[in-house]
């Protein structure tokens, strides 16, 4: 007599359903994930605001010199990345980004940007106070 849980996974397999997934893939045999509706598209706008929001919430890149352009969900990053591994991070942000069918990217490294330098202004030091213990405390 079998219970629910063998039905479900399978049989007789012990092994858990991750497992099996991961072994289906290593074998070529594909999931359903990230597969739509036929000649289902999502608006180049609605792409355009999802690569921005997750370049803009990912805690490991600083996209303030990229641009991201979509055109027939093809999308395109281009300007200055600040750090090596910027790039690939970037294009792998926007390739599995729901929509998108490409990623082309033209992105130079230039840690030295004026982009990613804070502006400098004059009342800087003015605002400077010096606690006890030795530490620059700048006033919010």
């Amino acid at each position: 007599m079998s219970d629910w849980r063998t039905e479900v996974a399978g049989g007789d397999d012990e092994r858990s359903w991750m497992d099996r997934c991961a072994d289906d893939e290593l074998t070529g045999h594909t999931h359903h994930r990230g597969r739509g509706p036929k000649d289902w598209s999502r608006a180049d706008q609605r792409i355009y605001e999802a690569v921005c929001e997750r370049l803009l919430h990912d805690r490991l890149i600083d996209a303030r010199g990229i641009e991201v352009e979509v055109d027939d969900a093809v999308v395109t990053l281009k300007g200055e990345a600040r750090g090596a591994a910027d790039p690939a991070l970037a294009r792998r942000l926007a390739r599995e980004t729901p929509g998108v069918k490409a990623v082309e990217l033209e992105l130079t490294v230039n840690p030295t940007s004026a982009r990613f330098v804070a502006p400098r202004r004059a009342d800087d030091e003015a605002r400077v106070d010096w606690s006890r213990l030795g530490y620059r405390i700048l006033p919010g």
